[in-house]
């Protein structure tokens, strides 16, 4: 009576490992874009309060110019490290000059050692139209790879 082997050969066992470290190529950039950009949400969050009060500036001097950190009703730049010791959020903290409001980041994220993120406030009739991270004035997250904003 023969017994027969059971089992994989070599190459079929070098075409699965093959297989497993393409998909582990793969999805690896992915999970590290999506860690990034959860790491940097807060960031993000937190900036609503300084859109309102640029918003409301801008209704009050009909331009985004004078809309500064402090001034018209926009909160002063806070030390979110040193106002918060136990700042999990990571956020340095938020300044704005002339109706663009800068995030700072004080964690490294995705290899950007303290990245920012720029959004700039233009004053359209009536409205605020706001734009991230514009030429010229574009934030230190852009660049990152993999970008996270």
């Amino acid at each position: 009576m023969k017994i027969k082997q059971q089992g994989l050969t070599l190459i079929q066992m070098l075409s699965l490992i093959g297989f497993i470290g393409v998909l582990v190529a793969i999805a690896v950039p992915y999970a590290q874009s999506y860690v990034a950009k959860e790491q940097f949400s807060p960031t993000l969050l937190g900036m609503e309060t300084y859109k309102a009060a640029v918003e409301s500036c801008i209704a009050q001097l009909g331009t985004h110019e004078g809309c500064n950190s402090g001034l018209h009703g926009i909160p002063v730049k806070i030390d979110m490290v040193a106002a918060d010791e136990q700042n999990k959020n990571g956020v340095s903290g938020y300044v704005v000059q002339d109706g663009v409001i800068t995030a700072e980041h004080y964690a490294p994220i995705a290899g950007v050692a303290y990245p920012t993120y720029k959004l700039v406030a233009r004053a359209k009739g009536s409205l605020t139209e706001w734009e991230a991270n514009p030429p010229g004035k574009m934030g230190t997250c852009v660049a990152a790879v993999p970008a996270f904003c």
